[in-house]
């Protein structure tokens, strides 16, 4: 019975977040953090490495095949049956939604969220929560996260197996967009990916827009809009990989 109430209350939060911020929302084009944030994160830049990746993201987790999403990739020339597999292990961290650690590739990272999400509406139907978040790879991730990581036996480690496929668009004037592939190293741009992947012997798919360097959200609003014109995408499914994961191992 604590089980369910614990499920149901975790669901019920979310909710609420997500109602609360609907009465604030932006659209993506008018997006901007306020003067405080803008601050704090300036101030956290000058002290930190120069190493840490930053990024402001929105991402959603479904159950079914977004047709709309695919269409564009394909235009892309990019499809999930060609996509190379691989396979992320996560440490579940039921406390912790505003970090992520994991290993790809034989590479630990460690990610967190720097601001609270905020919902922002894309389209008419399409609204996200966006976040700022920092990633630390490897050796620049300080040894005491290391250390605890490597010895604490409680953390759970969820495999994640995917089938990801991408972009990377970067401005060029006004109204002029460049697209690359995911695996171009670009200083600044927008990642747009699409993602099959399987947890606990389920499928799920997650579409995922990131702003990285020094790119900002409003100068990619058009672009977006045009990738989502035929997409449904409710903020309820606005997920972070944390927040999924606990989800998923909430409902187990």
């Amino acid at each position: 019975m604590n089980r369910m109430a614990a499920i149901l209350y975790a669901k019920f939060s979310v909710l609420c977040k997500i109602f609360s911020n609907l009465l604030l929302m932006q659209t993506l084009d008018t997006y901007r953090l306020s003067w405080w944030r803008s601050t704090q994160l300036r101030i956290r830049r000058f002290f930190q490495l120069k190493s840490i990746y930053r990024s402001q993201e929105i991402r959603w987790f479904f159950t079914k095949d977004d047709p709309g999403i695919n269409t564009w990739f394909m235009q892309q020339g990019k499809s999930l049956g060609e996509a190379v597999p691989r396979t992320d292990t996560y440490f579940y961290l039921p406390h912790m939604d505003h970090s992520s650690i994991k290993l790809r590739e034989g590479n630990m990272e460690l990610k967190r969220r720097v601001t609270p999400a905020e919902i922002v509406s894309l389209s008419s139907t399409v609204q996200g929560l966006i976040e700022s978040w920092e990633k630390l790879i490897g050796k620049d991730i300080p040894n005491r996260v290391l250390d605890d990581v490597n010895t604490n036996n409680s953390y759970l480690r969820v495999r994640i197996h995917k089938r990801r496929i991408g972009v990377k668009v970067t401005r060029n004037g006004t109204t002029d967009y460049t697209v690359h592939d995911i695996s171009q190293k670009i200083e600044s741009g927008c990642q747009i990916e699409y993602t099959a992947v399987e947890i606990q012997e389920k499928q799920y798919f997650t579409f995922g827009i990131e702003w990285f360097g020094r790119a900002d959200p409003r100068e990619y609003a058009g672009y977006i809009g045009n990738v989502v014109a035929d997409c449904n995408l409710p903020a309820t499914n606005s997920l972070t990989y944390p927040m999924f994961i606990k989800q998923i191992m909430m409902d187990v």
